[in-house]
Order: C-alpha cells, then sequence, then structure tokens
C-alpha cells in the first residue's frame, strides 16, 4: 500500500470516527435531557393525585429545582460538544490548509477544555438526576 492510501485510508477513518463521536456526545446529552425532564413530568404528574403526604409536598420543590439543574447541564453539555467539534475543525484547519502547527494546537487545546466541559456538565446531569430523585424519594421511606 502507497503513503497515499495510507493517508487517504487514514483521513477518512479520522473524519467518520470525528462524526460517530460528536453523534455519540450528543445522543448522551440528549439522553441525559430526557431523563432529567422526563422525571420533572412525572412529579409534576404525581402532584394530581389526591391526599398527597406533608412531607412529599414539601419535597417537591427541592426535587423539581435538582432536575431543572440536570436539564440546565444537559443544554450546557450540547452546547460544550458543538464547542469542542467547532474548535477542532479550526484545528484540522490550520493543519491542512495553512499547514501551521502551532495555530492547530492553539486551537486543539481550546476544543479539549470544551470537552472536559462536557464531562463536567455529564457528571453535574447525572448527579442531579440522582440527588432529586432521592430527595422526592426520602420522606416515603
Amino acid at each position: 500500500m502507497k503513503q497515499e492510501d495510507r493517508d487517504d485510508f487514514a483521513t477518512v477513518r479520522s473524519h467518520a470516527a470525528s462524526k460517530i463521536a460528536y453523534d455519540l456526545s450528543k445522543a448522551t446529552a440528549q439522553a441525559c435531557l430526557l431523563i432529567n425532564g422526563g422525571a420533572a413530568t412525572a412529579v409534576i404528574a404525581f402532584l394530581a393525585k389526591e391526599h398527597i403526604e406533608p412531607a412529599v409536598a414539601r419535597s417537591v420543590p427541592w426535587s423539581l429545582a435538582g432536575y431543572a439543574v440536570g436539564v440546565l447541564s444537559s443544554a450546557v453539555m450540547l452546547f460544550c460538544e458543538l464547542m469542542n467539534a467547532d474548535y477542532w475543525n479550526y484545528s484540522w484547519y490550520h493543519i491542512t490548509y495553512e499547514h501551521d502547527r502551532a495555530k492547530a494546537t492553539d486551537w486543539e487545546n481550546k476544543a479539549n477544555r470544551w470537552h472536559v466541559g462536557f464531562y463536567c456538565a455529564f457528571a453535574v446531569a447525572i448527579a442531579s438526576f440522582f440527588f432529586a430523585s432521592g430527595w422526592m424519594v426520602h420522606p416515603l421511606m
């Protein structure tokens, strides 16, 4: 296999891997958004029930606030992934067209910071779901 063929293959694989990673990240953020939003909807539907214990009723606002934090952090996850992909595009532009490795590295570092933001927002979204759910069921135990 010639060097040109290997380079073309590596380019195609790199593009495919980037697209897959972006799509999976987006799906992860959307799933977190749906999980927290769906749980909040379930809590609101629970309020339609007759004879709710006062302890449970007092936990509802705190639980909804927790789910709201999860929804907000899920939106932040989506934004972080958008910025991550955007900065990686700038990095590849500088490598491919301008052959400027220093500028590419600068954009790559920015992309990596947004990627870390994605991980942090994911942790907040998941933790929010667990804490809000625990807060809601605590009076029932």
